[in-house]
């Protein structure tokens, strides 16, 4: 089987919260985005549930609160077992209780309505970067390999792992001239 190269501007590697929030701002931004995700379907476990004023604020400011529905809220907190008391000054003082799984499947639907092509079981196995773009090699759910092409990549790392992706991504720096 040929081997399949597709061009884009930005691959993010990781379709977490937080790569799946970064390709809906890239997309905000008028940016082409893939998302590379090693998983072929959403993690069921939830490692985070607590968001806090600022992510609220964000998660408004781009429509996403409303379709939380009510979202549990605890005024208090802790560091260290020390008692917090979060009733700051804001729209959204203390802490929100959401799984993560429900915040993932909140924003891997608002990515994907912006245009973003999240690929789930597109594992990065090599990345090789020029001064013009990033090549990635991924390997695809049925086993066979494909090359991705961008101007940019961001890889981002789950909690818990281990080692970071291939590459490193370790992108040459260039100066901008006007």
């Amino acid at each position: 089987m040929g081997e399949d190269r597709t061009s884009t501007q930005v691959i993010v590697v990781g379709a977490g919260p937080v790569g799946l929030m970064l390709a809906g701002e890239l997309r905000l931004a008028g940016a082409d985005v893939v998302v590379l995700e090693k998983l072929t379907a959403p993690t069921t476990e939830s490692r985070a549930s607590t968001l806090h004023a600022r992510t609220m604020e964000i998660l408004d400011s781009r429509g996403l609160l409303r379709p939380l529905g009510e979202v549990p809220n605890d005024r208090r907190g802790h560091f260290g077992g020390i008692p917090l008391d979060l009733t700051l000054p804001g729209p959204y003082p203390g802490q929100w209780k959401v799984l993560q799984t429900r915040i993932e499947e909140l924003l891997g639907q608002w990515a994907q309505d912006l245009g973003a092509d999240v690929r789930r079981g597109h594992e990065l196995t090599g990345l090789t970067v020029t001064e013009d773009w990033a090549e990635a090699q991924v390997r695809l759910p049925d086993g066979t390999t494909a090359t991705f092409r961008a101007l940019c990549v961001v890889g981002l790392r789950r909690r818990g792992q281990r080692r970071a992706p291939p590459g490193r991504f370790r992108l040459p720096r260039r100066r901008r001239h006007p």
